[in-house]
């Protein structure tokens, strides 16, 4: 649990938007493949800009 805490503070700093996904998917396990894509997607964006 504590892993996955920490985790998902590193990914906060990186950007708010993929923290929110990050607890859907921890209430829903079958969503974790799309929010994964979603949060890659960000991550992307973030280097092109």
């Amino acid at each position: 649990m504590s892993n996955l805490s920490t985790s998902r503070m590193l990914i906060c700093t990186e950007n708010s938007v993929v923290e929110l996904m990050d607890l859907n998917t921890m209430k829903n396990k079958r969503r974790f493949k799309v929010n994964l894509i979603k949060i890659l997607l960000i991550k992307l964006n973030n280097k092109l800009l």
